[in-house]
């Protein structure tokens, strides 16, 4: 847990160890990548101004992690901090003041999904020469070679491709991917689609295996 605010990192950390979580603080970016070398973290929580600067440029790097979940946090409520958050690789994006209840909620989600097999252990769904392999939450192309996902985006997909061909409005989309609803002006779905999109697609401009259904949601036509 990153967070340079003492009372709010102690309210955090007190709650997620009462969650029964063991909980490594941090109050810098420098102090997070010396917490990062020293020991296998599960989940990062990471405050968005920190006094060594901004995590964006270290959100990509994390993610080469594929075991890593991110959730980012701000006072800042703006749009931008959380587009920018999701596109660079983190699974979710909290305003401050914390809702304590809300955050345990989400790291207990996010935690169970970080577990191999989570959901439809086993199975291998195939499509257009891909191979989404569930268990061992893998992916690789036509040709073989892996595709890194983040965890966001592989339980998407996942939840996609179990329901080829049906048309799944952003509420159930966002459900599979956080364990909440979404609200109407929640943009997480159409931002991780974009990613999932530029990963998959040959031309992710005219996307031909998840396509937009205008007022409805999004189908994924890949067979």
């Amino acid at each position: 847990m990153v967070e340079d605010d003492e009372p709010t990192r102690a309210a955090t950390a007190g709650c997620l160890r009462g969650e029964g979580y063991q909980v490594v603080e941090a109050t810098s970016l420098s102090e997070m990548d010396a917490a990062l070398a020293a020991r296998r973290v599960d989940l990062l929580l990471v405050d968005l101004l920190l006094p060594d600067g901004i995590p964006f440029n270290r959100l990509g790097q994390l993610r080469q992690t594929d075991s890593l979940g991110i959730i980012v946090t701000s006072r800042r409520a703006e749009e931008i901090d959380r587009i920018i958050s999701l596109e660079l690789g983190a699974d979710d994006f909290l305003v401050k003041p914390l809702n304590l209840r809300e955050l345990a909620l989400k790291v207990r989600n996010l935690l169970r999904r970080l577990r191999p097999g989570s959901s439809g252990a086993g199975a291998v769904h195939h499509f257009d020469g891909w191979m989404l392999d569930i268990a061992r939450r893998s992916l690789r192309d036509p040709e073989g070679r892996g595709v890194r996902l983040t965890r966001s985006e592989f339980d998407l997909l996942t939840m996609m491709s179990c329901n080829r061909g049906c048309i799944l409005d952003r509420d159930r989309l966002t459900t599979a991917v956080s364990g909440r609803p979404g609200s109407p002006d929640d943009r997480t779905i159409d931002v991780l689609i974009g990613r999932l999109r530029r990963k998959i697609e040959v031309d992710p401009q005219d996307p031909r295996l998840i396509l937009t259904i205008h007022g409805q949601g999004y189908c994924f036509a890949a067979v």
